[in-house]
């Protein structure tokens, strides 16, 4: 079967990448906490491009299922950060609170981050998860 790419929309004039944050983190605040940082200026090249923001978003999104779900995590940490003058660098971390498959497959989520970022990875850095991924802007 060949992989469709995930068909993401850009946040619409009405949602602002704040308003996106706030919507996950209700969300998810049953199941886990998280807490977004990152300077000013980010936030601003976010809220000025939509198909970026969308992507750092579903990213972010991400980043909670795994926690969640392979790390039986209930916080997340996510660092939003410029990368170069042309991107968003998101750095994720979660505790891992019971132990891991690394020899598990990458699965659907790894597909979605493939479709939604330039590049990238995932480590196990002590006992937590570290997720780093960069987000192209569109309007640069």
């Amino acid at each position: 079967m060949m992989h469709q790419p995930l068909q993401l929309q850009a946040l619409s004039e009405s949602r602002t990448f704040k308003d996106e944050i706030e919507d996950l983190q209700v969300v998810w605040s049953a199941v886990c906490t998280i807490d977004v940082e990152g300077p000013r200026e980010v936030f601003e090249l976010l809220e000025a491009d939509p198909v970026a923001a969308a992507c750092t978003i579903e990213v972010m999104r991400e980043c909670a299922v795994n926690a969640v779900k392979h790390g039986k995590s209930d916080q997340v940490g996510i660092e939003l950060s410029s990368h170069h003058s042309h991107a968003v660098q998101i750095v994720a971390h979660n505790a891992v609170t019971e132990p891991i498959d690394e020899a598990s497959s990458r699965g659907y989520g790894s597909t979605i981050m493939s479709d939604v970022t330039s590049r990238w990875s995932v480590k196990l850095d002590e006992s937590r998860f570290v997720v780093t991924a960069i987000v192209p802007l569109s309007r640069v």
